[in-house]
């Protein structure tokens, strides 16, 4: 949960330093800024990695087959081949939740944002500026599910048959920040020229995506000692996003007064943004398996894995009007200001807003990777080796002022390894997944040798090392039934932590 920290400073420096917040170097003075309030709540659920059955998310089996369960028509059809009783697996995950104490970090950034301010040369230091720090709450920890997943198993003639639900994914953030205020004003060389800008700005942003995996596979014997299965699945996923960014402002200069968002303008007087989206669809996946089974203490195993890529159809609603005076683009180095009164001389009115036009495209694309899979047990002891062809990634198009541009981001995973331990009571993996970041459309500011400034694309990261860590422990209950614990599992969003799973054997 490390990569949460990391969230939670660039929401953060987000909040302020979007387009409504005035911090701006050169000849400006930031006389106060009031962080106002920000409230996060952040919930989320992953199985891309734990699948289903606690036992074998723990023991780090991978595509073996040496001790099946119904939980095979996930990790490996062919391990149904080698049931000899049909069962249930019913699992649940618990609503886990914490509230880390973000002060001194959030502090540190504000700090660093507006630490220019203080630097004006001939400034007074009954000038500096004046700073409430944000009140800063947060939520996160992993969304609780009554029936996270469920797999059955049962013969039929020569087969032994599988059908299986699960929640590969789900996240869930809230954010409502109110009361973020700032106050600029401008150092002319004419002081009758100075002008003074106050806002005050709320945000709201809601988003919510989930992917269900409905499976059904079948499982044969081909002599006493090969088994086959394959999987049909299919993916179901669905996304909401609603967001409002709501400044409210006033603009004064040699002794008028105006107002944004002031209905009895006659000029274009709006000053918002807002987003709202709603994108469903999925796709189909197939799991073809082998598995030879030497002894009852040494398996051999493979495992073919096809995901196709799942197009999302839907509508996003895009506005944003924003100020002519700010320019986050500004080269202050060329002596361009982020807040420059120069850029509204051509406007009627001083408060006088510009409409972008923003198209966005009615499909968001998300990539999921295929993978073959060699694996191989002794007794307790377990090694899967995958290699990965495709990306874990998002992609969708948006046109700025009609330039349209792709937008990417994910990871394109190359191979990975996992060794399991089954201690009877003690169940363990460790492994790793190797990969290189995918991102497009996506910009930067980057500093130059010379100490420059510039907006380049965003440089993906390669050779990047996911760790596989699991942690769990099981019993028996009766003959039939027993009870298997997943403590930890990762990489999954969040971790998967405690995901208890009941299994009834028929």
């Amino acid at each position: 949960m490390k990569y949460l920290t990391f969230i939670f400073l660039l929401v953060a420096a987000v909040l302020i330093s979007a387009p409504f917040n005035p911090l701006f170097s050169g000849d400006n003075l930031l006389e106060s800024f009031n962080g106002g309030m920000q409230d996060m709540t952040l919930f989320g659920n992953s199985a891309l990695t734990t699948g289903i059955g606690g036992y074998e998310a723990a023991a780090g089996i991978g595509i073996t087959t040496l001790r099946p369960t119904p939980a095979a028509v996930y990790w490996n059809p062919a391990g149904l081949a080698f049931l000899k009783r049909g069962g249930i697996i019913v699992e649940a995950v618990p609503k886990l939740s914490y509230s880390p104490d973000m002060s001194e970090s959030i502090n540190e950034e504000v700090d660093a944002a507006l630490e220019d301010f203080d630097r004006l040369e001939g400034l007074d230091p009954s000038q500096q500026t004046s700073v409430i720090y944000p009140d800063f709450t947060l939520t996160a920890g992993q969304g609780g599910q009554a029936v996270a997943s469920l797999a059955m198993a049962i013969p039929y003639r020569d087969f032994f048959l599988g059908l299986s639900y699960y929640r590969a994914f789900s996240l869930g953030l809230n954010l409502i920040s109110a009361g973020v205020e700032t106050k600029i004003s401008t150092q002319e060389e004419d002081p009758y020229d100075n002008a003074t800008i106050f806002t005050s700005t709320d945000i709201n942003l809601l988003l919510n995506f989930e992917a269900d995996v409905v499976s059904f596979g079948a499982g044969r014997m081909l002599n006493d000692k090969l088994g086959a299965g394959l999987t049909l699945s299919h993916i179901s996923a669905n996304t909401t996003m609603n967001g409002l960014l709501a400044p409210e402002g006033v603009f004064t200069r040699r002794s008028t007064e105006k107002s944004f968002n002031d209905p009895s303008a006659v000029w274009q007087n709006d000053f918002y943004s807002s987003m709202v989206g709603d994108f469903n669809g999925g796709s189909w996946g197939v799991k073809a398996g082998l598995a030879y089974q030497l002894n009852e203490r040494i398996c051999f195993n493979m495992l073919i894995n096809y995901n196709g890529d799942m197009t999302l159809e839907g509508e996003m609603d895009i506005v944003q009007y924003f100020y002519p005076a700010l320019n986050l683009n500004a080269d202050e180095d060329a002596g361009e200001e982020a807040f420059d009164l120069d850029n509204i001389e051509n406007f009627a009115q001083p408060t006088e807003t510009v409409l972008a036009d923003n198209e966005a495209s009615d499909e968001l694309q998300i990539n999921v990777p295929s993978s073959i899979s060699l694996g191989a047990a002794y007794r307790g002891i377990s090694f899967t080796l995958s290699s990965y062809s495709g990306e874990l990634s998002y992609a969708y198009d948006l046109a700025r002022d009609g330039i349209m541009a792709t937008y990417s981001r994910g990871l394109k995973l190359k191979y990975g390894f996992l060794f399991g331990f089954d201690l009877k009571y003690i169940r363990l993996g460790l492994g790793a997944i190797a990969a290189d970041e995918v991102v497009s459309g996506y910009k930067e500011e980057q500093e130059l040798p010379n100490g420059e400034k510039q907006i380049v694309p965003v440089e993906p990261t390669t050779g990047i090392y996911l760790p596989r860590f699991s942690l769990g422990t099981g019993f028996n209950i009766n003959r039939d039934w027993k009870c298997d614990i997943l403590l930890m599992g990762v990489p999954d969003l969040l971790g998967s932590v405690l995901k208890v799973s009941a299994t009834y054997t028929l």
